[in-house]
């Protein structure tokens, strides 16, 4: 449920920081990009928290900096053919354009598929980061919750 990134990083020193987890499954469309919302926060210190309306986490005023952001997902749905991915997005303010900075995809094996992305990327303030998934192997996976599903990030420097 991310919790372990909270003591992780109030032991490290890190005063910016977020965790949130779905514990309950959202349906995605097949072929369809889409906005994963959090419908639970762990923790989001020194961060704007939209994550359960609109899945965001903002930088707000004195919170600029590197961040690194980690997201997991993970399947209910038990096709063996097609692929499932995830994307970690940046709205940069500043220039008014969206682009991922985590990654990750693979080939459908079968039920309770895992997918995750990694990313470092510098936010600057009113910037945005939130993840998206998409999957070809089912009309409508179940992206699924309180089972690894999972958001966290935090600032390093």
């Amino acid at each position: 449920d991310g919790s372990g990134v909270l003591s992780w990083a109030t032991a490290g020193g890190i005063t910016a920081y977020w965790s949130a987890y779905r514990d309950s499954g959202q349906s995605i469309s097949q072929s369809t990009t889409t906005t994963i919302n959090w419908n639970q926060t762990t923790t989001a210190t020194n961060v704007t928290s939209t994550l359960s309306s609109n899945g965001r986490i903002t930088i707000p005023s004195g919170q600029a900096g590197w961040y690194v952001a980690h997201a997991i997902g993970r399947y209910a749905d038990d096709p063996t053919d097609g692929k499932e991915r995830i994307y970690i997005q940046h709205y940069d303010t500043s220039a008014g354009s969206t682009l991922s900075f985590g990654y990750g995809e693979m080939n459908t094996k079968g039920t309770y598929d895992t997918v995750d992305a990694h990313g470092l990327k510098y936010l600057d303030v009113g910037d945005y980061v939130y993840v998206q998934t998409w999957q070809n192997n089912s009309s409508s996976a179940n992206f699924i919750g309180g089972n690894g599903t999972g958001f966290f990030g935090y600032k390093i420097a």
